[in-house]
């Protein structure tokens, strides 16, 4: 798999990732292929950790967002463009800063997608059961794997209705993300137009 839109316009046009990196910036987040960096004011940098794979994680990443568009997923303004990294996957990519609030969050998810009160009061309206639910319901709906046996899942499937969660579980389908591990930390509220958005999409089923 390599890049499919490496004619993709350059953001940032004169960002250096290595003179980046030497000023020593901030830590935003850590997980267990890549590291984020705050830039600037609106962004944030998702730096690879290593070349085992990771660097696949944000190239799945920049596919993802072209497939699931900025309704679904937060922007992508630049990536890594090295001849090395149309292969492997890019080092580094510039994505847009989303306010990450697992509360807020769940509020703005309760307005798109109707979830049952009753659900809401089994899950105890705790933001991370609540996702994690959620993303166990799309992935019943996504793929035929139905990796969690939980009925709760398939209670709130079958409540799906609306036009922003059929449009995700289209796109999910069409870019074959995977939703399994959706949970409330990958998600964010766009400060601008208020849209809830993924963060980190980089998994493929």
């Amino acid at each position: 798999m390599i890049l499919t839109n490496l004619l993709f316009e350059s953001y940032f046009q004169d960002f250096n990732f290595d003179e980046f990196m030497a000023r020593n910036p901030v830590l935003f987040g850590s997980g267990q292929t890549r590291d984020v960096y705050e830039y600037k004011t609106d962004f944030v940098i998702k730096v690879a950790l290593g070349n085992n794979g990771e660097k696949h994680i944000n190239l799945n990443e920049v596919n993802n967002h072209e497939c699931l568009t900025e309704k679904y997923s937060a922007k992508i303004f630049d990536y890594d463009r090295s001849v090395i990294a149309g292969f492997q996957g890019p080092k580094w990519i510039i994505m847009e800063r989303v306010k990450v609030n697992p509360y807020g969050s769940m509020m703005k998810l309760e307005k798109l997608v109707p979830i049952d009160d009753a659900i809401m009061l089994e899950l105890k309206r705790d933001p991370d059961r609540v996702f994690m639910y959620f993303s166990f319901a799309l992935d019943v709906v996504t793929t035929n794997k139905r990796r969690s046996k939980q009925a709760i899942a398939q209670r709130i499937a079958d409540g799906f209705k609306g036009e922003w969660i059929k449009g995700l579980i289209d796109r999910l389908k069409k870019c074959e993300v995977d939703s399994f591990d959706f949970h409330s930390l990958n998600w964010g509220v766009r400060e601008s137009t208020g849209e809830l958005v993924l963060i980190d999409y980089g998994d493929k089923i």
